[in-house]
């Protein structure tokens, strides 16, 4: 069994105890092989979106010029009307992320 893969072999146990005919060394060992890579890539996977869930994308009042917002991924946005929080922005147009507004609004 390989080290800091405790779900992996937490997830092949729980198998073997519930098919305990399956439950040989070499088949826990062979099943291990293959399902630690894909595990470990999906853990990758999970942990990228939850930090991309939580990076945010921070707006203020463009200094220069007037109902402008500047992004910190940057990019300027104009309203015509009102600002982000009054035109209902949620998620940056440019990044995707989730906007929050640092003054002004």
């Amino acid at each position: 069994m390989s080290a800091g893969t405790p779900r992996v072999d937490a997830c092949i146990e729980a198998v073997s105890m519930r098919f305990p005919s399956l439950t040989s060394t070499t088949y826990f060992q062979e099943v291990h092989q293959y399902i630690t890579p894909l595990a470990r890539q999906m853990e990758r996977e999970v942990a990228d979106l939850l930090e991309a869930k939580q990076v945010i994308c921070a707006w203020s009042p463009d200094a220069n010029i007037e109902s402008t917002w500047a992004s910190s991924c940057g990019e300027l946005w104009s309203f015509i009307d009102g600002d982000p929080k009054e035109n209902r922005v949620s998620f940056c147009h440019h990044c995707g992320k989730r906007v929050e507004l640092k003054g002004g609004a």
